[in-house]
C-alpha cells in the first residue's frame, strides 16, 4: 500500500512515523488530535488490503462537544447545528 491517509482529526501513532512500505495485512493505528475524541463505534486502525488499498473507517475520531455558552446580557445567541469542536456561534445585541 501507499503510505496511509492523513486526516485532519487523527494522526498515526509514533511507531509508524518514517515507515514507507506497507505490505498486505499491515495494520496502522491512529490517535485523535486535540478537539476530537475516539468514535467508539469504529476501530482506530486501517489495514492494507490485498488490493493495495487501505481498509477501515474514516470516521475514527469525532469532534468533541462543547458546553452551551449561555445567553449574553442584552443580546441573543444564534446557534447553528451542534456545539462541537470547530463550530461557531453568533451573538447579536438588542437594539438600543
Amino acid at each position: 500500500c501507499e503510505p496511509p491517509p492523513r486526516f485532519s482529526f487523527a494522526e498515526l501513532k509514533p511507531e509508524y512515523h518514517g515507515t514507507d512500505e506497507f505490505t498486505a495485512g499491515s495494520v496502522v493505528e491512529y490517535v485523535c488530535r486535540p478537539g476530537y475524541k475516539k468514535n467508539v463505534h469504529v476501530r482506530s486502525v486501517l489495514t492494507c488490503g490485498k488490493d493495495d488499498k487501505w481498509k477501515g473507517s474514516d470516521k475514527i475520531c469525532i469532534p468533541k462537544l462543547c458546553r452551551y455558552p449561555g445567553e449574553p446580557a442584552n443580546g441573543r445567541l444564534l446557534l447553528g447545528e451542534q456545539l462541537s469542536f470547530g463550530s461557531t456561534v453568533n451573538f447579536t445585541c438588542e437594539t438600543g
